[in-house]
């Protein structure tokens, strides 16, 4: 058996988030049908920071945070020293602001859920609201969560009304981000990758909650498979 010493989750478990306990729950499915020993560290994002040379791979999951910007020093961390990274929803947020921050040259990029204030609103509101049903995701045709899924659709959970504001796209593109999902119509970005990265990925939608596609789930797996190995994305 495989050891990964250590998935850490840069923020705290909250029983009452469904989505939280999916996750836990999807984390133990994949060491046992995968033959790895995972050991998951829930941590307040605030002192995750001291613990993300120690982890193989770093989560940055759903759910509500008071230490956002802990989130992002957390991807820029992992960004960093070559730890994959996987962001899910709010994670999505933080990977794209540590990217505009740090890559991209746009230093006070920020997210409206946080920071209401923003005068760089990179995330933002676009007046549509989600559900908490399954919606269509586009898969970009010969991209990674295209060949990875092997479908150009799948349908995931999209439950916040917050995405990367396509103003700024072309800017995170220029500093390597490569567009993977969008929503059906193409409004929404809804997944994208770091190229020059080990494992750098962000979602909208919820994997954990993957109704599409059976165990495993094919991203959480790849994932997984990469902090084992210590490869990149292939």
């Amino acid at each position: 058996m495989v050891r990964v010493e250590k998935i850490l989750v840069c923020n705290e478990r909250d029983l009452e988030n469904d989505g939280h306990v999916a996750l836990n729950e999807q984390l133990e499915a994949l060491s046992s049908s995968m033959k790895v020993s995972i050991h998951v560290s829930w941590m307040h994002p605030k002192f995750a920071m001291d613990d993300i040379l120690a982890a193989s791979g770093i989560i940055i999951p759903n759910g509500i945070t008071n230490s956002f910007e802990g989130q992002v020093a957390c991807c820029k961390g992992a960004r960093e020293a070559g730890i994959p990274l996987l962001g899910i929803c709010g994670g999505l947020q933080a990977a794209a602001i540590d990217v505009a921050r740090h890559l991209a040259g746009l230093p006070e990029a920020n997210s409206v859920e946080h920071a209401p204030a923003t005068s760089m609103p990179l995330v933002y509101e676009d007046g549509h609201s989600c559900t908490r049903s399954p919606q269509l995701i586009r898969l970009i045709p010969g991209r990674y969560l295209a060949d990875l899924y092997g479908s150009e659709t799948l349908e995931g959970m999209v439950r916040c009304g917050r995405f990367v504001n396509w103003q700024y796209w072309s800017r995170l593109e220029q500093a390597g981000l490569e567009l993977l999902a969008t929503d059906a119509y193409g409004k929404r970005i809804l997944g994208f990758r770091l190229v020059d990265h080990p494992f750098y990925l962000g979602v909208a939608f919820l994997p954990q909650f993957n109704t599409t596609f059976t165990d495993p789930e094919p991203l959480l797996s790849r994932f997984i498979r990469v902090a084992s190995s210590g490869t990149s994305y292939h």
